[in-house]
């Protein structure tokens, strides 16, 4: 399966993301995360073939993806006002429960 990298370069303090759908991106913040979860300006979007996590941080940020079955994604280091592309959800409804620092 091939992977495709999508790299959006975002300029204003909230931008949404159109994959299709209209995606929204939370606003950038420099806020502390709390047990292992990236600060609010980390966001994702899933689809059933990709999932977005946008670093809105002015910080780079180490993330990973946990899904419904348990499966956690490799992890990903991504530069303050990138996206990095993960694995969507795919035809077995394996949504993403949530991001986790790496």
């Amino acid at each position: 399966m091939a992977h495709v990298r999508i790299h959006v370069r975002l300029r204003a303090a909230a931008v949404p993301v159109l994959v299709g759908t209209a995606l929204a991106v939370t606003p950038f913040s420099t806020a502390v995360a709390q047990d292992g979860a990236p600060p609010p300006c980390v966001s994702y979007a899933s689809s059933w073939r990709y999932t977005f996590v946008t670093n809105g941080c002015e910080d780079p940020q180490s993330v990973q993806v946990v899904y419904t079955d348990g499966m956690v994604s490799p992890c990903r280091l991504i530069e303050p006002q990138q996206t990095a592309t993960f694995a969507g959800y795919g035809f077995n409804a394996n949504h993403p429960t949530h991001m986790e620092l790496c």
